[in-house]
């Protein structure tokens, strides 16, 4: 049984999510493989960065009109159980919140540098 972060660490974790560099396994076995090992790992960061990965991947197939693949489907859907169950837990909001949540988090943190570099921009 692993640790239950601290609210603070997953609002840390849910802040750089904007900056989590995405995976990048071109063979269906081999992304297997390392989604399972994520999944295992228990390391928060590392499923944050394969949610995003797969969704992401996701949205890009989507705009192609193509199906998503049904491993990052699968995977998509372990690794958010896993980590909305607990976020859910720790800052008290029921699992479907989660994701709203981040998403408006993420929102807020683009729109934040988004304003700083355009205030470079007509500094400079």
């Amino acid at each position: 049984m692993r640790r239950v972060l601290s609210r603070e660490e997953i609002e840390k974790i849910i802040l750089t999510m904007p900056e989590e560099e995405l995976l990048s396994i071109e063979d269906e076995s081999a992304r297997e493989i390392k989604y399972q090992e994520i999944i295992n790992s228990g390391d928060r960061r590392a499923v944050v960065k394969l949610i995003k990965t797969i969704y992401l991947c996701q949205k890009n197939r989507k705009e192609q009109k193509k199906k998503p693949y049904a491993i990052d489907e699968r995977f998509l859907k372990e690794a958010e159980k896993l980590l909305y169950d607990e976020f859910a837990l720790v800052l008290n909001v029921k699992p479907n919140q989660v994701l709203p949540l981040i998403i408006k988090q993420i929102e807020y943190s683009k729109r934040r540098k988004a304003n700083v570099c355009s205030r470079r921009l007509y500094n400079t």
